[in-house]
């Protein structure tokens, strides 16, 4: 990916459009590191804009960091001070609540394991689950 591509297609070998650009990292050591939207995301982003004008998605209110990401781990104090159960190794870790989460009593260092009954382990996850199982307005 070049310079100035994002919001391009990304296609695969045969000129399919499979994506659309949205980053590349440029830096030191990394080469060839982009980032894409998957097509089938698109659809449905283009879908809703042409029927509502609109993208309305069910928000939280919550920054959230993932209990056990490798890549930005807790210190073991960090941890410590969660005074989770044992049994508790994943999650997502509440670092700001606003909105309907600081309505419900959401605060910093709440941990998010399920929702609506289904694990959550990372802010992905919770994304995800908001985005595809959950509508605006409901509880």
């Amino acid at each position: 990916m070049n310079e100035g591509n994002s919001g391009g297609a990304l296609v695969d070998l045969n000129g399919k459009v499979i994506g659309i650009n949205t980053m590349k990292i440029a830096d030191t050591g990394v080469e060839g590191l982009g980032f894409a939207i998957p097509v089938n995301e698109i659809t449905e982003v283009v879908t809703e804009l042409m029927l509502k004008g609109h993208i309305a998605r069910p928000y939280l209110g919550v920054y959230t960091v993932d209990l056990s990401n490798p890549y930005a781990p807790l210190s073991k104090k960090e941890k410590e001070n969660l005074k989770l159960p044992k049994t508790v190794t994943e999650g997502v870790v509440v670092l700001d609540a606003l909105g309907p989460a600081l309505d419900a009593g959401m605060q910093l260092n709440d941990v998010i394991i399920k929702l609506d009954g289904k694990p959550i382990t990372t802010t992905l996850e919770l994304r995800k689950h908001l985005y595809r199982n959950t509508k605006v307005g409901s509880d």
